[in-house]
């Protein structure tokens, strides 16, 4: 997941960067877009990891006939 969210947000920089100082809607859309990712998932990188890092071993300890 987290490195999902880091992938996404180097595609939207790259869209807006293309864009560039253009104004219509459509690089608008890219810009905005951009700064959404960037505010709301890229904060999300570091719980992600220590997810990861905390041994956490639900996934590792469950048995496929309990499913």
């Amino acid at each position: 997941d987290a490195m999902s969210v880091l992938v996404v947000a180097w595609m939207w920089t790259k869209m807006s960067a293309a864009a560039g100082g253009r104004s219509d809607d459509f690089a608008l859309g890219i810009h905005q877009a951009a700064r959404y990712w960037v505010a709301t998932e890229i904060p999300r990188i570091a719980q992600l990891a220590s997810l990861c890092e905390s041994g956490e071993r639900s996934f590792v300890d469950l048995k496929a006939e309990w499913l």
